[in-house]
């Protein structure tokens, strides 16, 4: 079973380091220290008895040798606790690496407190319920703050609607950056459709797949990185799933509800595709990027721009980091970046559809094209670090010869 891995702290290289100083500890001392013991055994001991008590609300499970986190919660807060004590080394791995990031930017305005401040000026677009999941996580983890939650959140809205359009990055910062490949195909009676998720190695630590299910709202199945609530890769209890290819362009968002209070939104309370892209399109894009959005009859494709969508209903569809309409092409960074893997992809969509049908096991050959996944090492090198769909979830590149865990049953 994987383990948890804890990142190390980041560490100010322009700070100097202090000389440890040895004392004696006298008795009054060790009074002291045993009494400071007590009081954090007792706060310790507080949190531990309510998850003591409700133990059986959260659960990691086991299946095909690939585990995802079970939660039951009757409210947000709740929620946010048990996420909070079960992810809390990825949570704590998150805000490390945008320390990192943070640090290498700060002369651009991206440190980390210059971000934070970022992250605030999205608050007021954010649902309440929302902001006490994050407050219950704040309650769960020692060293994380509500702002971290926050800035977790906000952290993609930033980076692809403000740091890259702003052109701040560095030459050797190709850094944080997204390569996912989706595919959708409508076959007569079913739909195959999902993606891989490529991010650097670093994040490897940041991830997992989670069921969760709050009272009053849909259960929903998908990859979770960090604290972030939602993440465009998943699927809720009605079917509806959706998939996210971000894009770098030289488009500068507003300050709108960021991307994963709108995908919970929209897992908590959609019914069927149509109902998804409102939700998703209420206001303006906080960031560039293709979505695909399905149900087992239908799919919507849309690529946006800060102020701009397109939408479209196809029978097939591949998205990746890049944009195929038209209309989008000036406001690419790169217009070069991802055009050969989308080639690529919809070549294979097609051979492998020539009947019109496309199985799990041709999705999945698809993925696992070396022209596709993507394989760097270094902890910056770009990895294609999980594989999932509406049928099934693994870690790392999937395989045509594995066999891989089913999305679990929504009840």
């Amino acid at each position: 079973m994987e383990k948890d891995v804890l990142l190390p702290k980041v560490q100010n290289p322009k700070r100097k380091s202090k000389r440890r100083k040895f004392v004696k500890i006298s008795g009054i001392g060790i009074l002291i220290v045993l009494g400071i013991s007590l009081v954090i055994s007792c706060t310790v001991g507080t949190r531990r008895s309510y998850f003591t008590l409700n133990k059986n609300n959260a659960h990691w499970v086991t299946d095909n040798g690939e585990k995802y986190l079970y939660i039951e919660a009757e409210n947000e807060y709740e929620l946010g606790r048990l996420e909070g004590k079960y992810l809390s080394a990825k949570i704590a791995n998150l805000k490390r690496i945008i320390q990192l990031f943070g640090m290498l930017n700060s002369k651009h305005g991206f440190g980390y407190s210059n971000l934070i401040k970022l992250a605030q000026q999205y608050e007021t677009s954010i649902p309440n319920e929302y902001k006490e999941e994050m407050r219950g996580i704040d309650r769960a983890i020692v060293g994380v703050s509500y702002n971290d939650i926050l800035l977790q959140n906000c952290f993609v809205d930033i980076l692809y609607g403000h740091y890259f359009p702003q052109g701040n990055f560095q030459p050797n910062d190709s850094s944080l950056q997204m390569g996912c490949t989706v595919v959708g195909f409508l076959n007569n009676d079913s739909i195959t459709i999902g993606q891989n998720f490529d991010f650097n190695n670093v994040f490897k630590h940041t991830l997992a797949f989670v069921y969760h299910k709050v009272q009053g709202k849909y259960a929903q199945f998908g990859l979770k990185v960090g604290g972030i609530l939602s993440i465009p890769c998943g699927t809720n209890s009605k079917n509806v799933s959706i998939f996210v290819n971000v894009v770098k362009t030289n488009i500068q968002a507003l300050f709108t509800t960021p991307i994963a209070f709108r995908t919970r939104l929209a897992f908590d309370s959609a019914t069927d595709p149509e109902e998804f892209r409102n939700i998703i399109t209420s206001e303006d894009s906080s960031l560039s990027m293709n979505l695909l959005i399905a149900n087992n009859t239908k799919m919507i494709s849309i690529q946006c721009v800060p102020g701009n969508y397109s939408i479209s209903r196809p029978d097939q569809c591949v998205n990746t980091n890049t944009y195929t309409d038209a209309f989008f092409q000036e406001y690419l960074q790169d217009k070069t970046y991802s055009k050969n893997r989308q080639n690529i992809t919809e070549s294979l969509l097609s051979d492998f559809s020539a009947d019109l049908q496309l199985s799990d096991s041709e999705f999945i050959s698809i993925m696992s094209d070396s022209r596709i996944y993507q394989s760097n090492s270094g902890i910056m090198g770009i990895s294609t670090l999980t594989c999932s769909s509406t049928k099934f979830f693994c870690k790392g590149i999937p395989s045509p010869l594995n066999d891989y865990p089913s999305i679990p049953f929504f009840f």
